[in-house]
């Protein structure tokens, strides 16, 4: 990992760019829509781990509300519900991008740390 400052500014790269993919007016050009694609699909799979792993310190609501929105980072990542066209698809990944770093950024109050070994079996259980 970076330093803090280069993961505030990546977070707030990530926002500025979910922003745009969610509220701007729709993208036209098919291969800028492909770009865009690719770049929120790439924060979700660099987010879900980093949620992964501290989901199992949450506690209550907040634990519950992760383990909803990593089940929609596996849902969203096995691929376009049929049917959907590109810009379902940007927006389907906008949304659960932005869910997942909302909840990296405001986890609640933290229990401490467990072993590796075991945060990494508790993840298992929630796909």
């Amino acid at each position: 990992m970076g330093t803090e400052q280069e993961q505030d500014e990546s977070a707030g790269t990530m926002r500025d760019v979910l922003q745009r993919a969610l509220w701007s007016p729709p993208l036209r050009d098919a291969d800028e829509l492909r770009t865009m694609i690719a770049t929120v699909e790439g924060y979700v799979r660099r987010l879900g781990p980093r949620l992964a792993a501290l989901a199992p310190r949450m506690r209550g609501e907040r634990q519950a509300t992760a383990l909803v929105v990593l089940r929609h980072v596996d849902d969203v990542l096995s691929g376009p519900t049929q049917g959907s066209t590109l810009a379902d698809r940007l927006h389907d990944l906008s949304v659960v991008a932005r869910s997942t770093l909302t909840m990296l950024e405001h986890p609640g109050p933290l229990e401490k740390p467990r072993s590796t070994a075991r945060a990494r079996d508790w993840s298992y259980g929630i796909r």
